[in-house]
């Protein structure tokens, strides 16, 4: 092989240098294509550019400091607001951007910049953002621009800001000036100068129009049909006549517009250096001369001397090579005409192994597709402490051994008692469903002033134990409380009251919450002006009496929210909480509309302050145009895009100044509480037995005036939308249908109570300890133990059956009579199955639960043999999203969290079984969704099966696996072996079996032959055997011909095909089926095609991947 390359030492012909010039062109152009193709797979469209930059700049805003710096360049607010600038620090936390977006990283969660500036967009001439530059505040060596890149040292190939065709973008500034387009250094400058002097400017950095010259004839041509002119003029900074770099820069230019027949001309206002303004420093055109390009470049040759003789010899030597690259060259050249020659025998092979190592991940299971997030890095798995063998650690041994999990074997309140006589204030007990923890909360001992039993579901213990040692704390009920059909007592309402009302006015209470009013304590207005107030606390059956009679025991049960707060004293006190992520709500939300905020601005004037309104005035009717806004957008208007629209309408001080203000005029709610008119007793005489009536309507006047009042009543709302104005952690904005949602941090409630109690106790078999920690506010380590056991699911097998149409909470009622279809198919062999689904599919299906209050801490379904999940828990993304960043602050892996939550939901109704407590018997779980992924249950040990619905139940599949069903019958059964029979067959149209075969993607001779194949087999049933061996496969795979077809593709194209054929039927069937029909040379062909692209390791891989498919049996 080294004589291949050998130097050459002969003479430089013309011919030999033609041939090098033309040889270097031509792989320049092959390896520009290249590039190309790899920009255009890589690159943002033009739309996703301009929707995720306006994202960055409505999460991000404007600094005060940088307003000024553009205000001092001579921009108004307007002009400012309107060029979409934004200001970036170093490292910019953003949330949602896209990662292949130049500049940000591969989660979407920061930006790559390493220096703080202001982000300058750049506009093409529809309007839309297309990049940006950032202007740094403090430059150094590198220059004062930088673009946005990803292309870091481990990322090679991130996104750079070029375009998909390869340029770098070029910026448009409309100006309303008929007479000329404007040509300006910069991405700045360009929109400064348009905005003062009214002209349309194109503006490149550094002046390189010529390099990006799609863009430019697009821009130019778009300019010219809306100002009507051809006229270009060129803008020189001060002292570019001088640089002879700039110059070549203005010559290329020149000459293309030129070329492309537009009149060019120069302006000229005496700026031969630095000294002398720059176009977006002129006031206006009165002293500017426009001189011909000839005029421009003779004065450019008396500063900088630049003659065609120097041109001509700085050409020639470009086609004169240094040796050693020409060597270097030859030797390359030799190799690529033997690679040129294996891809004239095989195809462009090696353009292919990038699609062939992204091929074999194609192989691999599909799982749940929403929410559509990157695969989390799995998290190391948590450290252990055998409680048993080194008993229970104290907060000190925990801490330095890592923070572990404590496991134990023992009864649950042992370990618990064991803890706290170790220092533990507060446990996390995560022992699975089933494993005894709400047992053990009778069977602790009761050292304690009192001990709290909180569940959300309190009225209705699952353990005798606890229903008749803890007495139950009620809450308000205007409407009494009623037995439901499963025997459980509910709080009654208007639409189904039931007995022991306690308290006529408790509506009120919640009507107050809602419009977040302060209303509990002794004096509360509500209390105030009832008739019962004064006997509320003495009479048997009433509120306030219950309540204390309640409290005096040692041993409560009870909502979380029915604790008693203020002065009350928990220091010796131990809370237990079954299930507390469905207990305890971290956030409160307001709903407000504009003119509710208005009305609630309106106060300053009665209180003496005009200017408070009409500043308060001008917030809302620019909040106003948000929430108009917000109808037409599908999840609403976002925290920081309402923070970056509104935070230019207040100064600081103003945002400061109004909410002291309204801090010291809070709303005195006694207002809105009418007091009821009264007859005294000393009208007895006159009115008899008639003052009792005569009062009972003067009280219901009173109230019909009251809840009048409280209907007129705004929502106390404007304060916190002020306090997230000025960037007070905790207050979470969305505008969504027309209303503001402010969603508030309310964990300071619950802490005080958590951090004072002497021992607090989590049960939660599914949560994480650290966002239990969060939601409850516990500043104190908390310990987490976990019960040794059998894996918890182990006897149960959970059958995912993907059926089309279940991924919304509402689906359609095509996808609504599949369902009802498969679960008659289900009860018909367990008659005993119970059903749990979205509340709103109650009746339709006729459930036994609903997600959420069934699915999870409740032994209605114990013992139950089987139990069908219908749909999946997503909750809505918008609202857990907001109560997220309500609680953390940032929405750093919330993707995570979402995704958990759902998991969470499933681990939680898989337990409803009570499976682990009945290890001699077998249950199964039905879980009937769209696109499932159950293989993280596996670690729970239990058996996952994956089927179609059409599988089970032929009513509940789509539309051509009905048909196709159908004609596989009509092949097994009436011996029909062409369209028209089978249609004759089945009293169809031959038009309608066609129609099916096709949708189904499979040819009627495809069908037949693999048909013959299962029988050959003896299989018991060959309609399901087709369905999962995959017979729905790419059309036209036809045995004589389909070969034919497949030996003459190139390989690009062969191995997609083989491919998608593994993926189709897996290693077994594709060698059954497929394989061992190939002719040999299409075999050697195909398999050499996609080994020749691997690497040993990657092939390696593959044998690894594929090895427990192929079994010495199938190979």
């Amino acid at each position: 092989m080294g004589g291949l390359f050998a130097p050459d030492t002969g003479d430089w012909s013309e011919e030999k240098r033609r041939e090098w010039s033309d040889r270097k062109l031509y792989w320049q152009h092959k390896l520009a294509e290249t590039e190309r193709l790899d920009r255009e797979r890589n690159s943002l469209s033009i739309e996703a550019r301009d929707y995720n930059i306006r994202r960055i700049h409505q999460q991000v805003g404007l600094s005060p400091q940088h307003r000024q710096n553009l205000r001092d360049r001579g921009l108004t607010d307007e002009q400012i607001d309107s060029g979409l600038f934004f200001s970036l620090g170093q490292w910019q936390e953003v949330y949602g951007i896209h990662p292949r977006l130049a500049g940000v990283n591969p989660t979407g969660s920061s930006l790559i910049v390493p220096s703080p500036g202001l982000a300058c967009p750049i506009w093409n001439p529809d309007g839309q953002i297309i990049g940006y530059q950032t202007r740094l505040d403090n430059p150094g060596d590198g220059g004062k621009y930088k673009w946005p890149t990803s292309q870091t040292q481990k990322r090679p190939d991130g996104a750079s800001s070029h375009l998909p065709n390869g340029e770098l973008p070029i910026t448009y500034c409309y100006g309303s000036n008929p007479d000329f387009i404007g040509l300006s250094e910069g991405i700045l400058k360009p929109y400064i100068a348009s905005c003062r002097l009214g002209v349309s400017f194109i503006g490149a950095a550094g002046g390189q129009w010529a390099a990006s010259p799609q863009q430019l004839q697009d821009y130019l041509t778009k300019a010219r049909a809306k100002l009507g002119t051809k006229r270009v003029v060129l803008f020189p900074d001060g002292g570019a006549i001088a640089n002879s770099h700039v110059m070549r820069c203005y010559e290329a230019t020149l000459a293309l517009l030129e070329s492309w027949g537009y009149s060019v001309a120069i302006a000229w206002w005496g700026q031969v250096d630095k000294s002398h303004p720059d176009c977006d420093e002129l006031k206006d055109l009165s002293g500017v001369k426009f001189i011909t390009v000839d005029e421009f470049l003779a004065l450019s040759r008396q500063f900088i001397g630049i003659s065609a003789e120097f041109n001509a010899k700085a050409r020639n030597l470009a086609l004169e090579p240094d040796p050693t690259q020409y060597q270097e060259y030859l030797k390359w050249e030799e190799e690529q005409e033997q690679v040129e020659d294996a891809i004239a025998h095989h195809g462009a092979i090696y353009r292919f192994k990038d699609f062939i190592c992204k091929g074999l991940k194609r192989l691999a299971p599909k799982g749940f597709k929403q929410p559509v997030t990157p695969e989390p890095t799995p998290k190391p798995a948590p450290k252990i402490w055998d409680g048993d063998r080194l008993g229970m650690p104290t907060p000190e041994q925990w801490a330095t051994a890592g923070r572990p999990v404590v496991e134990f074997s023992g009864e649950n309140a042992q370990v618990w008692t064991s803890a706290f006589a170790t220092g533990w204030q507060s446990i996390h007990d995560k022992s699975g469903t089933g494993s005894g923890k709400t047992h053990s909360v009778t069977k602790i001992g009761h050292p304690y002033s009192k001990a709290w039993y909180l569940s959300s579901d309190h009225r209705n213990p699952t353990i005798p134990a606890i229903e008749e040692n803890f007495a139950d704390l009620n809450p308000r009920s205007q409407h009494g409380f009623y037995i439901d059909e499963t025997g459980k007592q509910r709080l009654g309402t208007s639409d189904h009251p039931g007995e022991g009302a306690n308290c006529i006015r408790a509506e009120l209470f919640g009507r107050l919450r809602k419009l977040n009013y302060p209303v509990e304590g002794e004096n509360n207005p509500v209390c105030g002006t009832c008739p019962w107030n004064g006997s509320c606390s003495v009479i048997p059956g009433r509120y306030r009496h219950d309540r204390a009679e309640t409290l005096s025991h040692k041993s409560i049960r009870a909502h979380l929210e029915s604790l008693p707060r203020g002065d009350y004293d928990y220091t010796q006190d131990i809370l237990i909480l079954d299930e507390p992520t469905s207990l305890i709500t971290p956030t409160r939300q307001i709903e407000a509309t504009a003119n509710q905020l208005l009305i609630e601005a309106d106060r300053s004037v009665g209180l003496g302050n005009n200017d408070y309104f009409l500043t308060l005035r001008t917030l809302v009717h620019s909040l106003q145009k948000l929430l108009e806004k917000s109808i037409k957008v599908h999840y609403g208007i976002t925290h920081e895009e309402i923070l970056s629209a509104l935070k230019p309408v207040l100064e600081p001080d103003q945002i400061d100044e109004l909410i002291e203000f309204l801090s010291n005029n809070q709303l005195n709610l006694s207002e809105v509480f009418t007091q009821p008119d009264a007859v005294g007793s000393g009208d007895y005489r006159q009115l008899g037995s008639s003052i009792q009536y005569i009062n009972q309507q003067f009280r219901k006047e009173a109230y019909r005036e009251t809840s009048s009042n409280l209907d007129q009543l705004p929502p106390n709302a404007l304060i916190y939308l002020l306090k997230a104005l000025r960037g007070d952690r905790g207050i979470v904005l969305r505008a969504y249908g027309g209303l503001l949602t402010l969603t508030i941090n309310r964990v300071s409630e619950y802490s005080q109570i958590f951090n004072t109690a002497k021992h607090v106790v989590l049960l939660d078999a599914t949560s994480s300890t650290k966002h239990l920690a969060a939601v409850a506010g516990i500043d104190q380590p908390i310990l987490t133990i976990r019960k040794k056991a059998t894996p918890p699911l182990a006897n149960l097998e959970v059958v995912a059956i993907n059926l089309k149409g279940l991924k919304t909470n509402h689906p359609s009622p095509t996808a609504l009579s599949r369902v009802k279809a498969l679960l008659s198919t289900l009860k018909a062999e367990y008659r005993n199955l119970s059903t749990i689904g979205h509340k709103n599919q109650l009746d339709k299906y006729g459930l036994d639960g609903y997600w959420w209050r069934d699915s999870r801490g409740v032994n209605t379904f114990e013992g139950r043999e089987a139990l069908a999940l219908i749909g999946s828990p997503y909750p809505n993304v918008g609202a857990i999203q907001d109560n997220y960043l309500a609680l953390y602050g940032n929405l750093d892996n919330f993707d995570e969290f979402y995704q958990f939550l759902v998991s969470e939901e499933i681990l939680q109704a898989l337990g409803r079984q009570r499976s682990n407590l009945y290890q001699d018997r077998q249950f199964k779980v039905f879980y009937i969704a769209t696109e499932l992924d159950l293989d993280f249950l596996k670690k729970y040990g239990a058996t996952i099966t994956y089927k179609q619905a059409f599988e089970i139940c032929p009513e509940a599949g789509e539309g051509w696996q009905i048909a196709l069903d159908s004609i596989i019958k009509a092949l097994a059964e009436s011996g029909a072996r062409t369209q028209t029979q089978i249609a004759q067959a089945l009293g169809k149209t031959q038009q309608a079996i066609s129609k099916a075969l096709r949708e189904a993607g499979v040819t009627l001779s495809e069908l037949m032959r693999r048909l013959e194949i299962l029988l050959k087999r003896h299989t018991t049933n060959p309609i399901d055997s087709l369905y999962r061996v995959g017979c729905i496969t790419e059309p036209e795979y036809l045995r004589d011909q389909y070969f034919r077809e497949l030996f003459e593709l190139p390989p690009l194209e062969l191995v997609k095909t083989v491919i998608a054929i593994i993926e189709d039927l897996g290693w077994r069937d594709f060698r059954e089926l497929f394989l061992d029909d190939y002719p040999k040379p299409l075999q050697i062909k195909a398999l050499s095609s996609l080994t020749a692209l691997l690497s040993d390791l990657e092939l390696s891989d593959l044998i690894d991947y594929t090895r427990p498919a192929i079994s010495p049996h199938a190979a």
